[in-house]
């Protein structure tokens, strides 16, 4: 839009910031003692954003200076196979906020799952997961809809919140080749939107299935 073609960086509309901090035990080149079993993998962290440029509210015809959040995410490995350690189980967790809900969509998120690796004989460098995630519609981005049903005198749900399980497996094909077949089944998508096929219905509850293939050089 801004020229023929299609590019624009614009330097004069906003700084985004991000600062994290980490902790991950055992450390690079870390050691370990002579006939002892090797630590329990885990990384913590915990971070934030901010973003200076202007953001619309969710609900009024206002703009608001300014938008951040809070973020913190947790890698613990919880076991590992005494005869093939190659074989462990690992829980990860995530969980992001903002107190801002007038000018964000979604004021929070969580996902927590888990992870096995080398799940079946002879298969280390594959990977088997399970996962769930939460995202919460802010109150004003509800009010909106809740506004806009009432202006146009048509169904307009008010959003409120979405929930998602995931199962996943990575196969190693070839050394160079990785096929992730998904599965994942939708609560409440979009957080409650309108059916667009059935205006006067909110959209069922949706089973999604992928393929990912990763190719490596």
């Amino acid at each position: 839009r801004d020229n023929r073609f299609g590019l624009s960086f614009p330097l004069n509309k906003g700084v985004l910031a991000i600062a994290e901090i980490q902790y991950a035990d055992p450390a690079l080149g870390g050691m370990v003692a002579p006939g002892a079993d090797p630590p329990l993998a885990r990384t913590y962290r915990l971070g934030v954003w901010y973003d200076s440029a202007p953001v619309a509210d969710q609900r009024f015809a206002t703009e608001h200076r300014g938008d951040w959040s809070v973020y913190a995410v947790a890698d613990q490995m919880v076991w590992r196979s005494g005869r093939d350690p190659n074989r462990t189980l690992s829980l990860f967790t995530r969980i992001m906020g903002t107190p801002q809900a007038d000018r964000n969509l979604v004021d929070f998120s969580a996902n927590l799952g888990f992870v096995l690796r080398d799940p079946l004989p002879y298969r280390t460098a594959d990977s088997f997961g399970v996962g769930v995630g939460y995202a919460h519609v802010s109150r004003r981005a509800a009010g909106a809809d809740r506004d806009a049903a009432l202006a146009t005198g048509t169904y307009v749900p008010a959003r409120s919140d979405e929930t998602f399980v995931e199962a996943t497996y990575q196969r190693q094909i070839t050394p160079w080749l990785q096929l992730q077949p998904d599965v994942q089944y939708v609560f409440n998508p979009g957080g409650g939107v309108a059916n667009p096929n059935n205006p006067a219905a909110r959209t069922r509850n949706e089973l999604v299935l992928g393929v990912r293939t990763n190719v490596l050089f």
